[in-house]
């Protein structure tokens, strides 16, 4: 027999809690902090069991980053090596990776990925700040993800279809078609076997670092169908 211990790592479906229930500030800090590590260790499993939860919780309940992940935070090494790694997947820069934030910050901006917190660009002073400013963080972590995902985009050749979805970047449209012919192969291939696994699409605000306009997403657990699998590995979304 299964230990129960085993079927709870082989289950591959996270635990879904109701709207009213979910924390979407602790949910965006999580996530944001668990993209970062595991970027710059180069995979989630290398990055340290210490730092694999980054929250904990004081005498009175209240959860707050852990003074190693802070510290972690706190140096630029590691941004800047996020960064480097991220941008050796396209092609080296020239003239090297940024060495502190002043100089991440200014790459960012040449990018156009400036991080800007409710109009207000985020500083070197705001990212070295004691205590920790959380939001300034997260900020940069967003122009980081947007980063990663201009590079990745950008090695694909896009349809003439994605470049006229959406008002965004060139790199905004493109996952933004990627998405939604994603969800209509789903569908398709769902209705064609004639399994009610997922309900009528609905819109959603997604919670990406770029624009979501027009991305539909099904509101109920999804089983992904054979061929959608094929459709991804193959770039069915692109000429």
């Amino acid at each position: 027999m299964e230990d129960a211990g085993e079927m709870r790592k082989a289950s591959t479906v996270p635990e879904i809690k109701p709207l009213d229930q979910y924390d979407f500030n602790r949910a965006k800090v999580c996530a944001s902090v668990r993209w970062l590590l595991a970027k710059s260790y180069g995979s989630a499993e290398n990055v340290p069991v210490e730092l694999r939860e980054p929250l904990y919780r004081d005498k009175y309940e209240q959860e707050h980053l852990k003074p190693s992940v802070s510290q972690l935070l706190l140096s630029p090494e590691l941004y800047c090596r996020t960064q480097a790694l991220l941008h050796g997947v396209s092609q080296p820069t020239p003239q090297g990776p940024p060495g502190d934030n002043s100089a991440l910050l200014q790459l960012l901006t040449k990018r156009g990925l400036e991080p800007r917190d409710q109009d207000v660009a985020i500083t070197e002073e705001d990212l070295s700040h004691t205590p920790i400013k959380t939001r300034a963080h997260l900020v940069l972590i967003d122009s980081l993800m947007s980063l990663a995902a201009m590079e990745t985009v950008g090695k694909v050749k896009m349809t003439a279809e994605a470049e006229k979805m959406g008002g965004g970047a060139p790199w905004e449209n493109a996952l933004l078609f990627w998405v939604n012919r994603l969800n209509q192969t789903l569908r398709e291939s769902t209705e064609d076997e004639k399994v009610p696994t997922c309900t009528d699409p609905q819109p959603v605000q997604p919670t990406f670092p770029w624009r979501p306009v027009g991305v539909y997403a099904c509101p109920s657990l999804c089983h992904p169908h054979p061929a959608c699998h094929r459709f991804l590995f193959e770039g069915g979304v692109w000429e």
